[in-house]
C-alpha cells in the first residue's frame, strides 16, 4: 500500500449541466468554492450520483 489515506468529508457532488446538456463549469466551480467554505476536506466527481454514465471524454 502507498500509505494515500482519505480523512475528512469528501462528498460524492453533481454535475452540473447547461441547457444544452454541456458541462456547466461555472456552476461546477461555485458548487466547489461553497463546498469548501463549509469545511470539506475533498470532493468525489462523478462518484454516485448516477451521470457518468451518460458523460463522454469530451
Amino acid at each position: 500500500m502507498s500509505g494515500f489515506k482519505l480523512e475528512g468529508v469528501l462528498p460524492a457532488v453533481v454535475t452540473p449541466f447547461d441547457k444544452h446538456e454541456e458541462f456547466n463549469e461555472p456552476a461546477f466551480r461555485n458548487l466547489v468554492d461553497w463546498l469548501i467554505e463549509q469545511g470539506i476536506t475533498g470532493i468525489v466527481p462523478c462518484g454516485t450520483t448516477g451521470e457518468f454514465s451518460l458523460m463522454t471524454q469530451s
